[in-house]
């Protein structure tokens, strides 16, 4: 095996690390979405001695100490961390130079303490002497009250010195001021480093000279923030699969955004669509959908039923052709769902494999029995449920709940709390 990803609802027991174990040794790439610290990633890259690509969320449990012998990763030379704001510079140092020393691709997301010009000269001159590309992207927001302006420019000309300049690392800074409060997005300019471009109307831009034409090519996912970015766009993301669609983009017409998106990248070849926006109609969702049939991951904040009635919605032509021809299997929805909500939610997507949805502590037996139903045509495809935003409580009230009952699956359950999620799968 070559390749493995290892996801926030997987649960190892002992005949899993076995398995990990026996192959491990031939994995080349590593992919790990769910938050470890130092020392558990170290732990598991000294069973990988031939990895060549890792990406991994970091974050910090417990201080990182090295256990000799360290286990020096000779071939790994792409490396991506999403970075939380516990993680030190020193922990970062200290596993650069006594894992991974000879990473050529380092590309971070990180939070904005780490919007330091000289503490990265430090860390990337001292510990990754073959460095070739270095792919930096940080977003924050904030009230305008706490907003530094001068700072910010400080650091824009730190990350202006000639160190950066000689190596063709350059970097620019956006800033959007909306109703008194500003989101910020400090990212690399080199457009062959980047996968997701974010796409919004910058009312303050503070950037170096030494920038590359941007070439859009290596887009995969495109993050529109609002409608007058959508609307000012002279770009073409022809490559792109994934879509966000942001919270500040009102999406009343579909005929509209439609239109302008079909300017800007192909919608039939999205596959991963979030929409941030909180006042999404069902019925406008469906039009939505009808242009993206290679869809495979939908993610919604909420969804607003009109003043329709449900057999009205079921017998409309658009929802009874996305029913029949969607090819959706995650299905990701923030907001409290009520039954009536899911019965017609899964009446549109019935080959959902995996669903994650916010649900009330009183509805949760209720949802349960529907969605396992044997009778349920729309959910025979169902293998995990996640449920959103839950206390660690409701672990020991689902298995209660499922002790009490007689399912027609042997169940696992596990509690990511990390994320609060509260994981179930058979």
């Amino acid at each position: 095996m070559k390749q493995i990803k290892r996801q926030r609802s997987d649960s190892f027991d002992e005949n899993d690390r076995k398995r990990f174990l026996t192959m491990a040794s031939s994995i080349e790439h590593l992919i790990i979405d769910h938050g470890v610290d130092f020392n558990e990633l170290t732990a598991i890259l000294s069973c990988t001695s031939r990895l060549r690509h890792l990406a991994v969320l970091l974050w910090h449990k417990n201080d990182f100490r090295l256990i000799s012998p360290c286990h020096v990763l000779n071939y790994l030379t792409h490396v991506s961390l999403n970075l939380c704001s516990e993680i030190k510079f020193d922990d970062l140092k200290m596993f650069f130079i006594n894992y991974s020393p000879f990473v050529q691709v380092l590309r971070v997301n990180v939070h904005e303490e780490y919007i330091d010009a000289n503490k990265w000269k430090q860390l990337l001159s001292s510990s990754l002497p073959n460095l070739r590309i270095f792919d930096i992207h940080c977003e924050m927001g904030s009230q305008l009250v706490y907003f530094n302006r001068k700072n910010i420019e400080k650091q824009m000309n730190l990350f202006n010195s000639s160190f950066w300049t000689q190596r063709q690392w350059f970097f620019e800074y956006h800033l959007h001021l909306v109703d008194g409060f500003n989101h910020s997005i400090f990212r690399s300019t080199n457009p062959y480093r980047r996968k997701k471009y974010n796409l919004c109307n910058e009312s303050i831009q503070v950037t170096n000279n030494n920038h590359f034409q941007t070439v859009f090519k290596s887009v995969d996912h495109v993050h529109i923030i609002n409608e007058k970015a959508l609307n000012q766009s002279m770009f073409c993301f022809p490559y792109v699969n994934k879509l966000t669609l942001g919270w500040k983009l009102s999406i009343h017409s579909s005929t509209s955004i439609i239109s302008k998106i079909h300017r800007i990248l192909p919608l039939k070849q999205i596959q991963i669509l979030k929409i941030e926006y909180n006042r999404l109609g069902f019925q406008i969702m469906c039009e939505l959908l009808s242009f993206m049939p290679n869809l495979r991951t939908l993610k919604l904040r909420s969804i607003i039923f009109e003043k329709i009635d449900k057999l009205s919605i079921e017998q409309n032509e658009i929802f009874q052709l996305i029913s029949k021809t969607n090819l959706i299997q995650h299905v990701i929805l923030n907001e409290q769902c009520t039954l009536q909500k899911l019965e017609l939610l899964l009446k549109l997507v019935p080959r959902v494999q995996c669903l994650q949805l916010s649900i009330q502590l009183d509805d949760m037996e209720m949802i349960l029995e529907f969605l396992l139903n044997k009778n349920n045509k729309n959910t025979r495809h169902l293998v995990l449920l996640g449920f959103l935003s839950l206390e660690e409580c409701y672990f020991r009230y689902l298995n209660q709940l499922i002790r009490s009952k007689t399912f027609l699956y042997d169940f696992k359950i596990t509690y990511a709390d990390y994320d609060n999620v509260l994981y179930m799968w058979w």
